[in-house]
């Protein structure tokens, strides 16, 4: 069953393992997946690290291949499982995203992995549970992308593009995002227009590499990746929260010649009845002061807490660059309603250096809606948790005496 080509499935494994993980990877790909495994996707000159970073952030299904190689091994794959297990923890309790594959019989189960149920490849039934696992999630993640557009009332539909010159340096565009319509609400073409807007704004930033030729440091030697600017342009699809918007979007950038790449975030996000735009976090907060200060000490708190870290044991970010990281309100200028809070964002080197990677943290709307203003409250749909129900609701009062009999 031929699959779509965004719906990806990663392999993460140990070098070591590379011939029984690939007999795998190849068994998935003849059933029709979507299979993104270094060795069989890098070209020779690609940048490696960024490569595998990309197509981790696209990826709808991971699968990490744990064995005695791939547990004591530090370095690269733990750094990958950590980002996936972040992922993992992002998403709803029913999906299928993490896969743990266990190549090695006698293996103990890896602590990091023990919250997701595990397919050994010795099992007899194991192509079948492994194909039937990942099917499933693409199928789950169908019904509820149609699910959320039949709640907002709206249609989305994703497009893709791509613009590419070769030069010294040349460049790559690519970018993927989505498309809104309704009949009811014709001014999501607004919305429309300032994703292409973006895009265009993009592709005009990477042109001007015709611009900024460097035959002194880059020559038609080069394999053509190496002398190629990359920028992946990633929208995430559209997040509801009752009557708000929100558009996350993933730059990828490597540049010509770099150490390594980069990412950087953004967000889009609009109150939907009217159409209005929330350019700035601030704006959604009656005292502004005061919400800063209450979403800085959340935000640190929960940045500073103790996660596992490549080795296996505990790692901390850094208090003093964390602080320094969250000290404006421009700090927080990646955020999106989600049911479960107010998501905030961090891209590498903002509140930990580069190999902790993105970093992002969800405020209970309990907290926040007493600080939020009215229209705002009422549109994410918590102003109850700030100004109680409305006035037109009325609760039954199971505790209130029976009516006296009028005889």
């Amino acid at each position: 069953m031929a699959k779509d080509e965004d719906s990806s499935v990663f392999i993460s494994y140990a070098t070591p393992d590379r011939e029984r993980v690939t007999a795998v990877a190849r068994m998935l790909m003849a059933r029709g997946l979507n299979v993104w495994m270094d060795h069989l996707r890098l070209r020779p000159g690609q940048h490696w690290d960024f490569e595998i970073k990309r197509a981790l952030d696209r990826a709808t299904v991971v699968l990490v291949f744990a064995s005695h190689s791939s547990v004591s091994r530090r370095g690269y794959v733990q750094r990958e499982i950590r980002t996936a297990v972040d992922k993992a923890k992002e998403k709803l309790l029913g999906d299928i995203y993490l896969i743990p594959v266990l190549l090695d019989d006698d293996l103990e189960y890896p602590e990091a992995l023990r919250e997701w149920q595990a397919v050994r490849l010795s099992d007899a039934a194991f192509e079948s549970a492994l194909v039937g696992a990942i099917e499933h999630q693409l199928a789950e993640l169908s019904g509820v992308s149609e699910a959320a557009q039949a709640r907002a009332g709206f249609e989305w539909r994703g497009f893709k593009g791509r613009e590419s010159w070769d030069g010294l340096p040349g460049y790559d565009v690519e970018w993927s995002a989505y498309e809104l319509s309704s009949p009811e609400h014709p001014e999501l073409e607004d919305v429309n227009a300032m994703v292409a807007g973006r895009i265009a704004k993009l592709k005009m930033w990477a042109r001007r590499t015709k611009l900024d030729q460097s035959p002194r440091y880059h020559s038609w030697g080069h394999p053509r990746d190496l002398r190629t600017t990359t920028l992946d342009i990633q929208f995430a699809e559209p997040v509801i929260k009752e009557r708000i918007l929100s558009l996350l979007c993933a730059n990828h950038v490597y540049s010509a010649g770099a150490a390594h790449g980069n990412l950087w975030l953004e967000t889009m996000v609009f109150m939907l009845t009217p159409l209005l735009e929330i350019a700035r976090l601030q704006d959604v907060f009656k005292r502004p002061d005061e919400a800063l200060e209450y979403i800085q000490a959340e935000t640190r708190r929960l940045l500073l807490a103790l996660a596992p870290s490549e080795d296996g044991e505990e790692r901390q970010l850094e208090e003093a660059w964390v602080t320094r990281g969250t000290a404006t309100w421009e700090a927080f200028e990646v955020f999106r309603f989600l049911e479960a809070g107010l998501e905030l964002s961090f891209p590498p080197y903002q509140v930990a250096c580069y190999a902790d990677g993105t970093q992002s943290v969800v405020l209970p709307w309990k907290g926040l809606a007493p600080l939020m203003n009215e229209d705002h409250a009422a549109a994410a749909g918590v102003g109850y948790l700030a100004f109680g129900d409305p006035p037109w609701v009325v609760a039954e009062d199971t505790n209130a005496p029976a009516e006296a009999d009028a005889s």
